[in-house]
């Protein structure tokens, strides 16, 4: 079944309007003229939408991974016939973001790639950062550090990131291309709403250790996104706790080698799950990173 085609305009006669060009293309047509109506009509489509308006942020919403937004060419307006240039363009556009093929082929590998490390991972990640070329796969990186030392490791990541690097200190959509670093000393998860992923905060944080992998990786699970888990060194077993599971819901798991890790706890418990895919050193990582990303 086609996603529905949400148009998100104020102007009720252009509303209208752009209903009239899109009605002819086999799914649901659903006009949102306020945020309030966009939200709930988001909510009504869990498996994603095709957003159609004149802001990549309608109503200043941020949507984001299963929501595919077509902008409307300025030249549009409502006198414009359906056989103008600009017109047939919108209808393509639409067209294309509606075919099954379409989100698979933006997305193609793993959407969210979890970094989650203690002592020692810090360089680890920053080596991974460094290598990676990311435009469809968001990622998290869950660092076990104070809430002091947060801004301090964004600017250490940004500096030699390629990718956009953003500290999480507030609900967020999860961006394709970015680079997210959950803020310290809490615990955060992975939720889905307004037809989208959003990193928010844990109400209950549990256990020693924060942010705590065990937390966000289980929100995978309940989200069910394609994921990609990644144990970096660290002490203590965080992350380790929901590894099967996550296997069992299509997830996968990759784990620094233990006696090539600073601090083994973290891997050493991962391992011993059973539920890893593969266990890698340092110098093996970036390799099998950056062929299940993109």
């Amino acid at each position: 079944m086609l996603k529905p085609i949400l148009i998100a305009e104020a102007d009720r006669g252009y509303l209208e309007y752009l209903a009239d060009l899109l009605r002819g293309l086999g799914t649901e047509v659903v006009q949102c003229y306020s945020k309030p109506r966009l939200e709930l009509a988001l909510n009504r489509s869990p498996d994603g939408a095709v957003v159609v308006s004149r802001s990549r942020s309608p109503f200043g919403l941020e949507l984001a991974t299963l929501v595919c937004v077509v902008t409307v060419d300025p030249a549009i307006l409502p006198s414009s016939q359906r056989s103008d240039p600009a017109v047939l363009a919108l209808i393509s556009s639409v067209q294309q973001a509606l075919s099954p093929g379409y989100m698979r082929s933006r997305t193609k590998g793993a959407k969210v790639l979890v970094l989650a490390g203690s002592t020692g991972a810090v360089p680890v990640v920053l080596e991974l950062l460094r290598r990676l070329s990311l435009r469809s796969t968001a990622v998290v990186v869950c660092q076990h550090i104070s809430a002091a030392y947060s801004e301090n490791l964004r600017a250490r990541l940004a500096a030699d990131c390629q990718s956009r690097v953003r500290l999480i200190a507030g609900s967020a959509a999860l961006e394709p291309g970015v680079v997210h670093l959950l803020g310290g000393g809490i615990d955060w998860q992975l939720r889905r709403r307004d037809g989208g992923l959003y990193i928010e905060r844990f109400a209950h944080n549990t256990g020693h250790f924060h942010p705590s992998a065990d937390v966000f990786f289980e929100s995978l699970i309940e989200t069910r996104v394609e994921s990609l888990a990644v144990v970096l060194s660290g002490l203590g077993a965080d992350g380790a706790q929901h590894l099967t599971k996550l296997k069992a819901t299509g997830g996968s798991i990759a784990v620094q080698d233990p006696n090539d890790s600073v601090a083994s706890g973290m891997p050493q418990a991962a391992v011993t799950t059973g539920a890893v895919d593969a266990v890698l050193s340092r110098k093996e990582l970036a390799p099998y990173l950056e062929q299940r990303t993109c």
